[in-house]
């Protein structure tokens, strides 16, 4: 009787709690890898919106408050300042930095144009709220 309820455990682990057990751990090692990925790719965007916003303000305050001030910011001030801003940013900007954008969001000329966009228009709403 011993040796049956033995080998009647030994095939519980075998059938079982063997396959459960690397199941779960595959599903523990997915959710962990998401989880990571996730946060790298929050540390990477968080890391570009504080450049673009550091670097649409600096332009802000050394380009278009001056060319405001002279009554000269035209269209052609704009994209000035747009391309001075765009230049600012991928100075900040390590090659971790890119490589990762370029990698999981495509064109990184694209990406950045629209973060500075974005911020723009947040600062404009924000000041015009005030």
């Amino acid at each position: 009787m011993n040796e049956f309820l033995f080998d009647v455990a030994m095939l519980m682990i075998t059938v079982v709690i063997l396959p459960l057990t690397s199941l779960i751990g595959g599903l523990a090692v997915s959710f962990i890898t998401t989880k990571l990925k996730r946060e790298k790719a929050r540390l990477f965007l968080n890391k570009l919106s504080k450049i673009v916003l550091d670097a649409v303000k600096t332009i802000f305050q050394t380009y278009v408050d001056n060319m405001k001030k002279n009554d000269f910011f035209d269209e052609k001030a704009q994209k000035e300042a747009f391309i001075r801003a765009k230049k600012l940013v991928y100075s900040q900007m390590n090659d971790e930095l890119k490589q990762y954008l370029e990698l999981h969001y495509g064109d990184l000329e694209n990406i950045i144009s629209i973060y500075i966009e974005s911020t723009i228009n947040t600062l404009k709403n924000n000041n015009n709220a005030r």
